[in-house]
């Protein structure tokens, strides 16, 4: 045996178990990254829990749990094209789902992060989307119709309920299935820590000032005045009637309550 072989030492017991060690925590590891994000779907509830449904065809999911796509989900009626997350794996070890999502519809499109706990509660932040309005109404026979362009700063969500929000929302050319003119474009803005709404108008034939205020029951309820201006055809002033008789300065009283059904 020469001297150069017998100046290379054999590993010790300690390193050759660190060296196995290392291995193992590797293929953990490595298996922990690639978990397949089909898997998420056999812990689904069949069928979900109303307002969520599935598609004839049924769920699809590709990709992996941290980086994947589900295909086939109904919300509220609203057929869902895609939903495509990211979500950090070493967050969910600490029981929290941290990371961000697109979610695709037809002609729809909201995009945001997302930080929440294992039960739903916690906040959506730099929600970006757009919709059109008749989406939201899935069940009408004659919806009302415009376009949703949503900017929200942030969603507090406790046990998966909306809590708080604060941002901006606009429904452009909306229109009324029983008026021939489109009412405008107006504007939602909900600062910060806020209880309510302000609405206002951007442009159209009906000038509105409403604020939207939370309902102690659940709910919301619209308040304020509209008045038609000179663009208004006399179609939009007959259905600004149905609110009762103007003011001396023509405006109308608008009081409206919605979804005021008291929370389960």
């Amino acid at each position: 045996m020469s001297r150069a072989a017998q100046a290379v030492p054999g590993f010790s017991r300690g390193t050759r178990l660190g060296l196995v060690g290392l291995t193992v925590i590797g293929f953990l590891l490595a298996l922990w990254l690639q978990l397949p994000a089909a898997l998420l779907l056999r812990f689904l509830p069949s069928p979900l829990p109303a307002p969520w449904a599935t598609s004839p065809g049924g769920l699809a999911a590709a990709g992996t749990v941290w980086e994947g796509e589900l295909r086939g989900l109904i919300a509220g009626g609203i057929p869902i094209r895609s939903v495509h997350w990211q979500l950090s794996p070493w967050r969910v070890l600490v029981g929290q789902l941290h990371g961000s999502a697109v979610v695709l519809g037809d002609g729809a499109k909201l995009a945001g992060r997302f930080s929440l706990r294992f039960d739903g509660t916690g906040e959506l932040t730099a929600l970006n989307g757009e919709l059109p309005l008749a989406l939201l109404q899935p069940a009408s026979p004659q919806p009302w119709n415009g376009q949703v362009l949503a900017s929200l700063k942030s969603l507090t969500l406790v046990a998966g309920k909306p809590e708080r929000f604060s941002g901006r929302v606009d429904v452009l050319r909306l229109s009324s299935p029983a008026v021939t003119q489109a009412l405008g474009d107006f504007r939602l803005e909900w600062p910060s820590a806020s209880d309510q709404g302000r609405i206002s108008t951007l442009g159209g034939p009906v000038d509105l000032r409403a604020a939207l205020l939370r309902q102690p029951g659940g709910g919301f309820r619209l308040d304020g005045e509209a008045r038609a201006n000179a663009s208004a055809a006399p179609v939009v002033q007959q259905a600004l009637m149905t609110f009762g008789l103007p003011d001396a300065a023509g405006r109308y009283r608008i009081q409206v309550e919605l979804g005021v059904s008291a929370r389960p």
